[in-house]
């Protein structure tokens, strides 16, 4: 009996292990696209700044 509670508990973990990285996965993903999203406008105030005159020297 003692047996087929660490085989009941050891399919427990490794059922959590296998969500746990596929949570990982996602997050990791919505990561990127926040940073996509960052350095996109990043850029594009660059440009439209540069667009306005804002690199004019004297």
């Amino acid at each position: 009996m003692r047996l087929l509670n660490i085989e009941i508990a050891q399919a427990r973990e490794a059922e959590r292990s296998v969500h746990i990285q596929k949570s990982l996965g996602e997050i990791q993903e919505s990561i990127k696209w926040v940073i996509r999203l960052v350095v996109g406008a990043v850029i594009g105030a660059g440009i439209a700044y540069a667009l306005r005159g804002g690199f004019h020297v004297g």
